[in-house]
């Protein structure tokens, strides 16, 4: 009899199981998935239901197309993530460039100038070009690695 009890008991208690399945990615580009919402997370529907059973149905392919767009979607989202970084390197490696060389041409010369609209030279005076060279030295330290 407690046998008998107890099976129905756990019977009762094993109803229907669902759960909710988030994906999201995190800032370096990683693709994570868990139960619990993170800020970005998209919603997945997973039937539990079906255990150890693949359905072969048109419904098969349809997940099957959708799960390889998404994997494509993460290969193109990687890839502009890469081509930004890239691009960003190679920007702060000309800046870099530029600084060094302007700043050998301020410390080589014994005075700086512009030009005005007439062409004549107007001389910068030495605490302006202080500033510009302190300036063109902080450039080198955030650009050259």
């Amino acid at each position: 009899m407690n046998r008998i009890l107890l099976l129905l008991t756990c019977l009762s208690l094993s109803g229907n199981v669902s759960a909710e399945i988030y994906k999201w990615v995190d800032d370096q580009g990683h693709t994570h998935y868990g139960d619990k919402p993170a800020d970005e997370a998209d919603s997945l529907q997973v039937d539990v239901s079906k255990k150890g059973h693949f359905d072969s149905s048109a419904d098969r392919a349809e997940k099957r197309q959708r799960l390889l767009d998404a994997m494509q979607e993460d290969r193109l989202r990687k890839q502009q993530q890469a081509d930004k970084q890239r691009e960003q390197k190679q920007y702060a490696q000309r800046q870099c460039t530029v600084a060094r060389d302007r700043l050998k041409q301020y410390e080589s010369v014994g005075y700086l100038y512009r030009l005005d609209k007439d062409g004549n030279r107007i001389v910068i005076p030495t605490e302006k070009r202080d500033q510009l060279t302190d300036k063109l030295r902080d450039d080198i330290r955030k650009n050259c690695n």
